[in-house]
């Protein structure tokens, strides 16, 4: 390293000429070369497929939805029968309390792409009623505290794009939170 710098400090006016000639070649090529890049959305990566089959099966993906991770107690699988009941409850009380949510379950889908790796834990996904909304914190927070009320075997976790743009999960403070006063939350 130290007989290349030696070299470049040798031949200073060798090497200011070549990053000037560089330079040059640089600005001459550009036009050429930013009139071939493609701006807009690329619709073949993982996501656009994934929000694809998913709109097709369940309905528009506009709106970035409540993921909620469902966790089966220790020593149980999401495919125990009383963690599918519980699983089951869940999906049943959203749809009593927000009929107007978008729930794409385990439990309501059977899908295994929904279970995590060990069957310990499932996702739930809430889509907002109207596309185009996106479930941000505080909606987050009522809709773990009330899956937490409902099956309080179960472990909650929730978040969204929204929540994680401000900083917020509640992937513990939903245990915190309950019957908090200064979160507002009611005791169950």
């Amino acid at each position: 390293m130290e007989a290349l710098s030696e070299w470049v400090i040798r031949h200073r006016l060798i090497v200011g000429l070549s990053w000037l000639v560089i330079t040059m070649v640089g600005v001459l090529a550009a036009p050429s070369v930013s009139s071939r890049l493609v701006g807009g959305n690329h619709v073949n990566g993982p996501a656009f497929t994934a929000n694809t089959q998913i709109a097709r099966h369940y309905g528009g993906v506009t709106s970035d939805p409540a993921v909620v991770v469902l966790d089966a107690p220790a020593g149980e699988t999401v495919r125990a029968p009383g963690v599918r009941a519980q699983l089951r409850a869940v999906d049943a009380a959203i749809a009593r309390s927000a009929p107007t949510l978008r729930v794409v379950s385990y439990a309501s889908t059977g899908s295994q792409t929904l279970v995590g790796s060990g069957g310990r834990s499932a996702v739930l996904l809430a889509y907002p009623p109207k596309d185009g909304d996106d479930m941000g914190p505080a909606q987050i927070d009522a809709l773990t505290h009330a899956v937490a009320v409902t099956a309080p075997g179960l472990g909650v976790h929730g978040t969204s794009l929204r929540a994680l743009e401000a900083g917020n999960t509640t992937s513990q403070s939903v245990l915190l939170a309950v019957g908090d006063p200064v979160r507002g939350l009611p005791d169950p």
